[in-house]
């Protein structure tokens, strides 16, 4: 809680520049630990579900800390339901974490699926592939195992990886500038959009494209420099 859970928010004040949205909001949302763990739609959905058994209001605090503390310095566990109500109260925590965790890899799975069609589409044959998930590198090179949910989407990968030239590598994420100006792009688009050409992008693009193609550094306090590490042919 004390700025180490790497929520956007938190990896955006470490100067990581990203496009963030909360997995759990119906509306764009910025996403926090105050509003994952507690504003945001699913949370305020589960804990008001729980308020009857749990006893805990989740508006009545302004810091997620603030509330677990709250919760957890309520008078000694006496009984078993004692014990059962706190067990739930960290289990709902530790739940919503994983969902968003999980939520963020399909993500990132169906966005290498659906490129990968449109490249298969465009007639495009040689493919390099960046992705800053590292959960997801380790799952297509079957370094782990992938989990049954996202079975689907994988043999949909692995379909079209047979028809292309891929190689996927890994990109620090201090380096994904064109991807999280793209991301921020879209967050605000009401329909899905393809780009053939430079003149095309939007303007907040073309700059960090720019500097991307040319292998050049940008006036950033992280430099764009690309250092690949080859791990699917």
């Amino acid at each position: 809680m004390l700025n180490i859970i790497p929520v956007d928010e938190t990896v955006k004040n470490k100067g990581v520049p990203l496009a963030s949205k909360c997995s759990w909001c119906s509306q764009p949302q910025e996403e926090s630990t105050l509003n994952l763990f507690f504003r945001s739609n699913i949370a305020t959905q589960i804990w008001s579900e729980l308020f009857n058994l749990l006893h805990f209001s989740n508006m009545d605090f302004s810091a997620v800390l603030e509330g677990v503390i709250a919760f957890l310095a309520r008078p000694k566990i006496i009984t078993t339901t004692d014990h059962l109500i706190r067990c739930t109260f960290m289990a709902v925590m530790w739940e919503v974490w994983c969902s968003r965790n999980r939520a963020r890899l399909q993500a990132e799975a169906l966005a290498l699926r659906d490129g990968l069609s449109i490249c298969c589409r465009k007639g495009i044959t040689e493919v390099l592939v960046e992705t800053d998930s590292l959960n997801l590198l380790q799952i297509l090179t079957k370094q782990i195992a992938c989990p049954w949910d996202f079975a689907c989407i994988m043999q949909h990968i692995a379909a079209k990886t047979q028809k292309l030239e891929v190689e996927i590598t890994h990109a620090p994420r201090e380096t994904n500038g064109v991807a999280d100006c793209l991301a921020s792009f879209a967050i605000s688009c009401p329909h899905f959009v393809i780009w053939d050409l430079w003149a095309d992008l939007p303007t907040l693009v073309k700059e960090p494209y720019h500097f991307d193609k040319f292998n050049l550094t940008q006036n950033l306090d992280l430099p764009n420099i690309r250092i690949f590490h080859p791990m699917l042919n």
